[in-house]
């Protein structure tokens, strides 16, 4: 398998119904890529290899961490070990990101119950 940016085919096979067919078909690539906040380890998720820097920022703008561009003050990104570390203004959002919630919902719905 050569990797083509961040997809290559691959021999598969899919089965539909009683048949089985064996195709070449598209494969996405995916790494995991863990965020540093202010030196701590804060997030590790599975995300294409490209545009960490717009994935970090958006991810942390998202999540109510950073609400102007102000409050960055530095990303550097080590695509190499998966890595982004983000330096920013730290605000009380950070303590609240792990608070868990109970919810009905997808995402970020609406809580139920707050632990």
């Amino acid at each position: 398998m050569v990797w083509h940016l961040n997809k290559t085919t691959s021999n598969i096979v899919k089965i539909k119904g009683d048949k089985i067919i064996r195709t070449d078909d598209l494969i996405v690539r995916e790494v995991p890529v863990t965020l540093f906040l202010n030196g701590k380890e804060f997030v590790t998720m599975v995300c294409s290899p490209e545009g960490l820097e717009e994935l970090a920022v958006g991810f942390l703008c998202s999540e109510g961490l950073v609400q102007t561009p102000e409050d960055l003050i530095e990303v550097k990104v080590d695509s190499e070990n998966g890595v982004i570390h983000v330096q920013a203004s730290e605000g009380e959002s950070e303590a609240k990101f792990l608070k868990r919630n109970i919810t009905s919902c997808c995402g970020r719905g609406r809580p139920v119950f707050t632990l």
